[in-house]
């Protein structure tokens, strides 16, 4: 079993906090899962097992671009370590060095900030959405399969070493699902996907989940 967008609540209303007012809808989604599909496989030439950085909120774009990702069979890379330098210098810390190679890391703009530069420099290709036109066409290409890299994050290290974490497309769809059956009512999201852990214990349920109509 893979994870793609069919598994969300098609009857889901999505609405995104910084615009409470313009609800939009699972086709609504659809078709910007499509835009992002076509810049990353006909621009970007992604390939299945390529990893990639979201630099995105919660939001429209998050939602789109994983699942995006997801279908193509790249794996979403969880970078969780707090810098305590505030990403003012070059230092590679061991859990981002662990992560690498990140061939791609998604923005919508390029604030020049000291956290963009240092992924900036991190990654091998930044793609800045502003930047892009992009293609809504159709884009029914699953390259994913059930042995597909579907996560890449790290352990937390706090009992030694922290050691890199890979999850399967049929790992997480079983966890998933399992998962989706405790959530059900109004659901909140906040910030990025900023734990390894979070995307199958909440944020991926919580979509597939038939007991929510309103996602925010």
């Amino acid at each position: 079993m893979i994870v793609t967008r069919e598994l969300i609540n098609h009857s889901i209303t999505f609405r995104d906090s910084s615009n409470l007012n313009c609800p939009y809808t699972y086709m609504d989604l659809s078709k910007d899962v499509d835009a992002y599909k076509n810049l990353l496989q006909h621009k970007y030439n992604a390939t299945v097992g390529q990893s990639v950085l979201i630099g995105e909120q919660s939001g429209r774009k998050q939602l789109a671009l994983v699942f995006a990702c997801l279908e193509l069979g790249l794996t979403i890379t969880i970078v969780d370590y707090g810098r305590k330098d505030n990403f003012q210098t070059e230092y590679f810390d061991p859990k981002t060095t662990l992560l690498l190679p990140i061939h791609y890391f998604i923005v919508s703009t390029a604030d020049i900030t000291d956290k963009f530069s240092f992924f900036n420099d991190a990654c091998d290709t930044t793609i800045i959405l502003a930047d892009e036109a992009l293609d809504y066409a159709p884009n029914q290409t699953v390259n994913a399969m059930p042995d597909t890299i579907l996560l890449k994050c790290t352990s937390s290290g706090t009992t030694g070493t922290p050691k890199i974490v890979y999850h399967t497309h049929e790992f997480i769809f079983a966890l998933v699902m399992r998962n989706a059956k405790m959530f059900g009512g109004v659901i909140g999201q906040a910030f990025n996907l900023s734990h390894g852990s979070s995307l199958a214990t909440f944020f991926l349920p919580t979509l597939f989940s038939s007991g929510y109509r309103d996602w925010e």
